[in-house]
């Protein structure tokens, strides 16, 4: 039974992200029907990131990189996380979780989504924002490797 109420609670956390945590499916006014479930199956596959996110924060599973990003994103991952770290590394500053997993990923995006590290752990709306962030550093280094 207990399970059951975990799974559920799963479910709720990603509605809860596509309908008030940054994607705000509801208000969204778009008449066409075409374009509304384009828009929907966008906000759905960045809603299960921002779940996937969301769950490993505290790492639980120790899902690996490649269930929530791309496995070759860990070099840029590292290139942020060392950037967010810091010279001189305190317990809070640093990243606890290891490379490689998406807990690791977690931090990162949240911290790039504007989490300190001191207000608790960072929630849905934050990922997402941080989550958008990473896809902008991301694209900027495929265009700047195209250019060189």
């Amino acid at each position: 039974m207990l399970n059951f109420y975990l799974k559920r609670w799963i479910i709720e956390d990603y509605f809860h992200t596509l309908k008030t945590s940054g994607f705000r499916i509801e208000d969204a006014n778009i008449s066409d029907p075409e374009l509304m479930l384009k828009f929907l199956a966008i906000a759905a596959i960045a809603g299960v990131t921002v779940t996937q996110l969301l769950r490993a924060r505290d790492n639980p599973s120790g899902q690996c990189l490649g269930h929530a990003l791309a496995p070759d994103d860990a070099p840029l991952l590292d290139a942020v996380c060392k950037d967010y770290e810091g010279p001189t590394l305190t317990r809070r500053q640093a990243n606890p979780h290891p490379r490689g997993l998406m807990g690791y990923a977690a931090w990162v995006i949240a911290r790039l989504g504007g989490w300190t590290g001191y207000c608790g752990k960072p929630g849905a709306l934050n990922l997402n924002r941080g989550l958008q962030r990473y896809y902008a550093i991301k694209y900027g280094t495929q265009l700047q490797g195209a250019l060189v």
